[in-house]
């Protein structure tokens, strides 16, 4: 059989844009959200090439997604999230390349006086409600 003819051995075997190759240049990372609100919180939260979707977290109750960073030698890309609930919203910058670049996800609790970060079980306060 030909390396060009039909699909090649290495197709065959995995070895695509979207298969392990990419998982290891360009590997996941998780943020977790939790909405410690009494009311519903609307989220959107986005990348240059990557979007949650709008997404309402009912109270009580978490949301996570993963987006794919760049991987050992560039560290992007910046992720924002939009938050609103009742009359208070904002963005902030949920992952940032070189602030995080040791973290291997990130988890935010959002109550009514801010949002916190959640690190090995110690929340402190991350951004306060605009």
């Amino acid at each position: 059989m030909s390396f060009l003819s039909g699909d090649t051995q290495a197709q065959q075997q995995g070895y695509r844009e979207d298969g392990w190759l990419r998982d290891i240049f360009r590997p996941k990372f998780k943020i977790l959200i939790d909405n410690r609100l009494r009311i519903p919180l609307a989220i959107l939260c986005h990348s240059e090439d990557e979007n949650s979707g709008n997404q309402v977290i009912q109270p009580g109750r978490s949301y996570s997604f993963q987006f794919r960073i760049y991987g050992f030698l560039i560290l992007g890309p910046t992720v924002y999230c939009n938050m609103r609930w009742g009359p208070s919203s904002l963005e902030f910058t949920a992952y940032d390349g070189w602030r995080d670049r040791n973290e291997v996800g990130l988890h935010y609790s959002v109550n009514r006086n801010g949002i916190y970060i959640n690190s090995n079980g110690q929340l402190s306060k991350f951004i306060e409600w605009v």
